[in-house]
């Protein structure tokens, strides 16, 4: 995608030392090669969290097709991307809510994509963060052609071939912007395209086999409320091979979208044939004709005259008749030197017939060669066409010629015509059983169909018309079958042998209503269906019989056209499903199918109950029990007490149908001798309640149950003694500071907390790092407050035996030293030290420690002798700016800076988003005075940028200077003063700054107020630095009247 790039003006900025503080770069986001795979079809959700994040999902489309993307986000701006498997970008936009009091980004987008894996990026835009969530919904295009990546017939040498009377279905995509169909005409004829598609603008073009462009043209629905475009177009051509390339004009979504194309074809039925661009357009090509015979001939798109050459061998006066379905057309008569003896032209504007005739007596003189020229006058369509011509007396050509029909085989020909010399082929279909009609021609045992119904013929003798038959094909059974109905009434024959008797199903699919009839081989019908199949199509079932050959007829409903798909299928024998329910057990398996007439033998289930036990607040108890009942058998209800049939045995269905299993009511269980604790309690047995208080179970006795069961331990409670566990945390904090526990009984002992503090000095620099606080691991506990090893963990049990105290046992902590290193001019930053007069480092930023208590750590200097340390400063004069997207001053953006006694320092620039602005020194950067140059890419926003001062190897960073851009659209009003006058512009605020371009032509006060200096042009900027509203002021000075009356008075006495 091509991006539009305007140069902005931007503010000149004065600068002068200051100390730089160093930044701290984002870590990258995602990327393609870490892209998340992503289903079309479902919602996905991510969040925006730096101004580095940019979230990449991956996708692959088996097939060209529409992607529709819909985005919600509570995020003020947000740029998105679309990238194919080579990381070319095929799509890019933002999205943004500015002053939406919901506060809500919504983008809706669909994308006209090829086959193919793409990449999905959801980048941040500025300091705008927040949480996103995003569905995808995908529609093929179903393409005759499948594309890939950026298409796949984007040229001639790569063009699908097409063969006409077939539609067409094709993708103008957002990576494919062209698609190139190959067609041949084996003949002159006229070619007729019929375009569709829902897309506000398409170019079309047709070329010949060498690429030049035979014709070009668009269509579009602009202001079309349908939004649907139409292109319907004869083509009259050559015989040979042409090309027809659709492309997209334009780059936004409604120039993309699913198009089709049908075409038609009809033979001109010339004389003599044409190739590419014509073979007769010069006397010296001319075809010979005889005086008193009819010719027919064909102007076409590439092909402007014909030329015939015939003998007059006697003088006198010659008819020249032609007759054509052309608008114009211009006719000359050489001689056999070149020199024109006769010229005219013929038309019918504006007539209804829209035929063209031309009746003239030629006088010739001489005896001799002649020759006559037909040539096209325009080049729209209706100046092409056939016509036919005959030269000589008027009573030597026909006025007309016969056509007729001969169902060549077959039976029900249409009656013929006479009285005219061209024809519209009649619609009656000729039947022959176990044939496919293809269409007429003139040749009795053609193969292929010169001529269809609907078409024309143009004739230049009486003409018969046979019928042009296909032989029934073969099908078997399984295979999917097309059937292409190309004209009204046309019936496809086909033949089937089955390899086994049975059931057969025959069955279409398809958009156009089918029709189907079956036949034996004598022609019997044995049955027909129309739509007894889903929707419009056919669905009939019959039985056959293996090694007999069926005929098929597939055709149409009611004169429908079209193409659809069939099958034979053969049915399986009837089969009925047992399921089998095990009615609260479990059996295998679930069910069983059985052919009709055969037997299942029927499973044995299993049901259990569970005997659960549950301790009651005590410990110890039993693990649960399953306990078995026993199955009666099988039968129909749900609810029976007795089998009707028993497990094991044979059963034959008649239907599907579900068996339901019989149980015995009871299951027996012996309780386990395992008994449970708890304590300053005693254990008295089970009971099936929770709060009983005396035992109906004891262990080793049998129990009989029914459903699951729990049973319940019964408690008696003994007499109680509790002690007291304190805990001193030792310097940190703990939660609880003591628990009581019940002698014989373990408490957890809790992990307290305590934490360290890092302090970090500068030691003579700035920028030191903020305090940090250390966690300590606690090592556990101990009796005694001075132990260095604890007696017991953190979390453990402790079981006491009288009132304690524990005391908390501390080690180190462990962390990572902050990574912001302190500045300090003329020195080298080498780390971190605990003594601050020390001259190496003990500890690096970045890196890990540890500690057991507080400490303070030093800045490490060396001084740096190899470059002087800057004793000036710099100033910024505008912190904040806005740029103007439409409006240049002068062209050029510049800031301007001046270096002094910086030795060999080193001046970077750079922006906060590298791709919205363009940055560049124009002249060295060891310069006195430094200009920088600043361009935008066309976006829209809020950026920071930045200017650097480092050392001459940018090891030591001196300064960094940030201003404020805020791009938007911004006129500027134009004031016209005379020489030395004033004018304010004061806009109100406490917090404007304002500037002049040229303070030589116009000054202006920090109160906003403008003075006329000198004549000229110039502009002055108005900044608000707290909102960044920006306002521009073309200032236009010139001399009053009487000011320039004193001007030429001076000049006039100086000159004298």
């Amino acid at each position: 995608m091509k991006k539009l790039k305007k140069f902005v003006a931007i503010f000149m900025v004065a600068l002068t030392i200051i100390t730089l503080v160093p930044l701290v770069a984002n870590a990258a986001g995602s990327s393609m090669s870490t892209a998340t795979n992503i289903s079309l079809g479902s919602s996905y959700s991510g969040s925006i969290s730096s101004s580095n994040t940019q979230d990449f999902y991956k996708f692959t489309l088996s097939s060209s097709g529409t992607v529709k993307l819909n985005l919600n986000a509570n995020i003020e701006y947000l740029s998105f991307y679309i990238y194919d498997s080579n990381g070319n970008e095929v799509w890019s936009s933002y999205a943004y809510y500015w002053n939406s009091t919901a506060q809500k980004m919504t983008l809706i987008q669909n994308l006209s994509i090829t086959s193919g894996t793409y990449f999905f990026a959801i980048k941040a835009y500025g300091s705008n963060y927040g949480s996103y969530n995003f569905s995808t919904v995908f529609t093929s295009s179903n393409e005759s052609y499948k594309e890939t990546t950026q298409g796949s017939n984007n040229s001639i040498a790569t063009a699908s071939s097409i063969s006409l009377g077939n539609k067409i279905y094709g993708q103008i995509a957002d990576n494919d912007d062209r698609d190139i169909y190959k067609f041949s005409l084996n003949d002159s004829g006229r070619v007729n395209i019929n375009f569709t598609a829902p897309i506000e603008y398409v170019s079309f073009y047709i070329y010949d086999i060498n690429g030049n462009t035979i014709w070009e043209s668009y269509a579009a629905y602009w202001n079309n409320t349908a939004e649907k475009l139409t292109m319907i177009q004869n083509f009259d051509l050559t015989s040979g091979t042409y090309y027809l390339a659709i492309v997209r004009y334009g780059n936004h979504n409604k120039r993309v979208g699913d198009y089709n194309f049908s075409t038609s074809y009809t033979k001109a039925n010339e004389s003599f044939s044409e190739s590419n661009g014509g073979t007769n357009n010069t006397m010296n090509s001319a075809n010979s004709i005889s005086i008193n015979t009819q010719y027919i001939g064909q102007i076409a798109r590439n092909d402007e005259k014909d030329f015939y050459k015939f003998n007059i061998s006697s003088t006198g006066k010659q008819k020249v008749k032609l007759e054509a379905s052309i608008e114009h057309l211009t006719f000359n008569i050489y001689d056999s030197n070149g020199n024109e003896i006769w010229g005219s032209y013929a038309y019918y504007w504006n007539s209804t017939s829209q035929k063209l005739q031309l009746d003239k007596d030629i006088d010739f003189t001489k005896t001799g060669t002649y020759y006559f020229a037909v040539v096209r006058y325009g080049n729209n369509e209706l100046r092409t066409g056939i016509y036919t011509f005959s030269i000589g007396n008027n009573s030597s050509v026909p006025s007309s010629y016969s056509l007729s029909y001969n169902a060549n085989g077959g039976s029900g020909a249409p009656s013929g015509h006479s009285g005219a010399k061209s024809y519209t082929i009649k619609s009656t279909v000729p039947t022959r059983f176990g044939y496919t009609f293809l269409g007429w021609s003139t040749n009795s045992s053609a193969t292929s169909a010169t001529y269809t119904p609907g078409s024309t013929i143009s004739l230049s003798s009486n003409t018969t018309l046979y019928a042009v038959w296909k032989s029934a094909q073969s099908v078997s059974a399984g295979n999917s079958n097309t059937v292409n109905i190309a004209f009204a009434e046309q019936a496809w024959y086909y033949k089937f042998t089955p390899s086994s008797s049975g059931e057969y199903t025959f069955e279409s699919t398809g958009s156009i209503d089918s029709k189907v009839t079956i036949y034996k081989a004598d022609g019997t019908e044995i049955g027909s269906d129309d739509d007894s199949g889903d929707g419009s199509n056919f669905k009939k079932t019959r039985s056959l019989t293996s090694g007999t050959t069926y005929y098929i007829k597939a055709f149409a409903y009611s004169s429908k056209t079209g193409t659809y798909s069939f099958k034979v299928t053969k049915n399986t024998p009837a089969s009925y499903t047992v399921s089998f329910n095990a009615n609260g057990g479990s059996v295998s398996p679930t069910s069983v199918i059985v052919t009709a007439g055969n037997s299942a033998t029927l499973p044995t289930p299993a049901k259990k109950y569970t005997l659960s036990y549950n301790a009651n607040n005590g410990s110890g108890a039993p693990s649960s029990q399953s306990v078995s009942v026993s199955c009666k058998g099988w039968s129909t209800s749900n609810t029976a007490s007795s089998a009707s049939y028993s497990c094991g045995s044979s059963y034959k269905p008649t239907t599907n149908i579900t068996l339901y299993a019989v149980w015995y009511s009871n299951g027996s269980a012996t309780i386990s001798s395992t008994k449970p604790t708890r304590s300053g309690y005693t254990f008295l047995g089970w009971s099936t309640s929770s709060s009983a208080s005396s035992a109906s179970y004891s262990s080793g006795s049998s129990i009989s149950i029914s459903s699951n069961t729990t049973l319940y331990a019964v408690w008696k409670k003994n007499p109680t003694t509790s002690y007291t566990v304190n805990y001193n945390a030792n310097g940190g904090s703990v939660s609880p500071s003591s628990a009581t526990v019940t002698a014989g009984n373990s408490v957890t002992l809790p992990t307290p907390s305590k934490t360290a503090t890092i302090t970090y000095n500068a030691n003579g620099g700035s920028g030191a790092p903020s305090s940090q606080n250390v966690s300590l691991s606690c090592s556990g506990w101990s009796t005694s407050s001075t132990a260095s090893s604890a007696s017991y963990s953190c979390g453990s049990s402790y079981k006491p035996t009288a009132n304690t105290t524990l005391y908390a046992v501390w080690g180190k902590g462990t962390t990572t030293l902050s990574s912001t290193k302190p500045t300090r001019a003329g020195y080298t930053f080498l780390g971190w030290a605990n003594d601050k007069n020390a001259t190496s480092a003990e500890f690096q930023s970045g890196t890990k420690v540890s500690l057991k208590g507080n400490v303070t750590i030093y800045a490490i200097w060396k001084a740096d002798t190899s470059t002087p340390v800057p004793d000036d400063v710099l100033t910024v004069r505008t912190k904040s700016l806005r740029l103007d997207l439409e409006e240049v001053v002068d062209g050029r953006s510049t800031i301007t800076m001046k270096r002094t006694n910086l030795g060999n320092c080193k001046l970077v620039a750079s922006c906060s988003t590298p791709e919205a602005l363009n940055l560049e020194f124009t002249e060295s950067i060891y310069e006195d005075s430094v200009t920088l140059n600043v361009e935008t890419n066309g976006v829209k926003g809020e950026f920071i940028v930045y200017v650097r001062l480092y050392n001459s190897s940018k090891t030591v960073l001196y300064q960094e200077e940030q201003i404020k851009v805020v791009v938007k659209d911004t006129p500027y009003d134009t004031i016209y003063l005379n020489y030395k006058d004033t004018y304010s512009v004061n806009n109100g605020s406490d917090y404007a700054t304002y500037e002049s371009e040229d303070s030589s032509i116009a000054s202006v006060d920090s109160n906003g107020k403008i003075k006329a200096n000198n004549t000229g042009s110039t502009i002055i900027y108005a900044m608000d630095e707290v909102d960044a509203n920006l306002r521009m002021y073309k200032v236009e000075v010139d001399y009053n009247f009487f000011q320039w009356l004193i001007l030429i008075f001076l000049f006039g006495w100086i000159w004298y």
